[in-house]
């Protein structure tokens, strides 16, 4: 157990490791870096290719999906907090009754003090009961207990699954750029905003022999256009090529010149956003 404290608060954290070999600065720093990193990926997954899950992570997990979020939490979220309201509601006109009571005593005014107490310490055993329910549900639930026999097709599933894969591939592809792109481009910060910039670049393609041209419109920004440049000339040293029946050679440039693409002719002109 590897115990960090807050010199500040005088707060103590722990992280449990088997891990013998690294040294106790090493794990802590490791693991204060990684909560960072890990909430910047699950935000990036969400925006960008709309993962809120990670499907097969669990072998388990792995046999039920796609898994999606258990409807029964939200209802009883939305009875508790509509209870808590009503409880409020009922407090509120008590206390104002109990004023005009203490004016002026009316038998039927205390009966009906009376009766919202009894009626608040009802709706207090109801929010409790639904709060221990609520803590014995899962959290999430097979799309099948859900449909309860509604038709869904085991392709649809199969679709599903095929869809988390590219989004994945998808995912893992452009970690690949970034990590090539980094050596490209100086300001780590924006590594990822500049590279979707280029990546998302208008342009055209021309076939040259066996070499399909890229040609990305021209980049007013000087340090982004060299950083663009350098990285067109990284993926051209790995001798890319397409997969399939064509196989043929991809070759990146950025156009020198402001405007280049529209004097290509437009039988060679496509849009590459």
């Amino acid at each position: 157990m590897v115990v960090l404290e807050n010199i500040e608060t005088g707060k103590r954290i722990a992280i449990y490791t088997n891990n013998k070999d690294k040294s106790l600065s090493d794990i802590a720093y490791y693991m204060l870096n990684r909560w960072g990193d890990s909430e910047n990926i699950f935000k990036e997954m969400m925006a960008r290719f709309n993962l809120n899950y990670h499907p097969g992570y669990d072998i388990k997990e792995l046999e039920n999906q796609p898994l999606v979020k258990n409807p029964d939490i939200v209802l009883i979220k939305k009875a508790i907090r509509i209870l808590k309201k009503e409880i409020e509601e009922l407090e509120k006109e008590i206390i104002l009754t109990q004023v005009k009571e203490e004016k002026r005593s009316d038998k039927r005014r205390r009966a009906k003090i009376s009766t919202m107490k009894d009626s608040i310490t009802e709706k207090d055993e109801d929010i409790a009961g639904f709060e221990d329910k609520l803590s014995q549900l899962p959290v999430k639930i097979s799309i099948m207990d859900l449909l309860k026999g509604k038709p869904m097709s085991r392709c649809d599933l199969e679709k599903k699954k095929l869809y988390d894969l590219m989004q994945f591939i998808a995912y893992n592809s452009r970690e690949r750029l970034v990590e090539l792109f980094r050596d490209c481009y100086d300001d780590h910060r924006d590594v990822k905003p500049v590279l979707d910039m280029i990546t998302r670049r208008a342009g055209y393609i021309k076939m040259f022999g066996e070499t399909l041209i890229v040609v990305l419109d021209w980049i007013e920004n000087k340090k982004h256009r060299q950083a663009a440049v350098r990285f067109c000339r990284r993926l051209n040293q790995t001798g890319i090529k397409l997969m399939g029946r064509l196989k043929l050679k991809l070759a990146f440039y950025v156009s020198q010149y402001p405007m280049h693409g529209s004097t290509a002719t437009p039988d060679t002109v496509h849009n590459l956003t």
